[in-house]
């Protein structure tokens, strides 16, 4: 027997298993990711992940999103930030004792499974079963670091097996590859992430 056609049919179990769950649960639509909607065939663009994290910032007391900047083509550059309870700025962050963890998904938009788990990790503490996430520390998510990137999709990981078939680009709107800025931070991304969250 060959692996391939095996390995197909788990993922498509695996994916129609986790979609149910989440409709189980009862999170309305616009809170599943375009990922377990459509099976894990596609990926969100960055106009759905704004709006899915929209919906769970305006019903979640302690989740807030912020705006850092605009992409070079136009694009928000959000993050949500969640602590119990919450805080307004920096000072209080410091303030509450409580480590603050950063998570960024979407660097190599090509690369699309840290986007869509960071959006699903936000549901889960927001609506599901994982508040006490935030017993103990407070979580700055960035889903879509490179959403210029994100929605330049093609092909670009056609031999990446399980990956959707249309997924974005490394470079950002301007051509860098921000997972290579962290120390010239030339590009608009890293700039807003260097004054607004460091």
């Amino acid at each position: 027997m060959k692996l391939k056609p095996l390995l197909a049919v788990a993922m498509l179990l695996t994916a129609s298993c986790v979609l149910l769950k989440a409709q189980q649960i009862g999170y309305p639509d616009e809170l599943l990711t375009k990922a377990e909607k459509t099976l894990y065939e596609e990926t969100s663009q960055s106009a759905e992940v704004s709006t899915f994290i929209h919906v769970l910032t305006g019903n979640c007391s302690f989740a807030r999103l912020e705006n850092i900047g605009t992409s070079k083509e136009g694009r928000p550059l959000e993050i949500v930030i969640m602590a119990d309870p919450m805080v307004e700025d920096a000072e209080q962050a410091k303030k509450s004792g409580k480590p603050i963890i950063y998570i960024q998904g979407n660097i190599h938009a090509g690369e699309v499974e840290g986007k869509e788990t960071c959006l699903k990790i936000m549901r889960d503490i927001a609506f599901g079963t994982r508040k006490d996430l935030l017993d103990n520390q407070i979580i700055i998510f960035c889903p879509n670091f490179n959403p210029d990137g994100n929605d330049q999709l093609g092909e670009n990981r056609r031999n990446q097996e399980g990956s959707p078939l249309l997924t974005g680009v490394r470079p950002s709107g301007e051509g860098y590859d921000l997972n290579r800025e962290g120390m010239k931070a030339e590009a608009i991304e890293v700039q807003a992430l260097l004054e607004s969250v460091i």
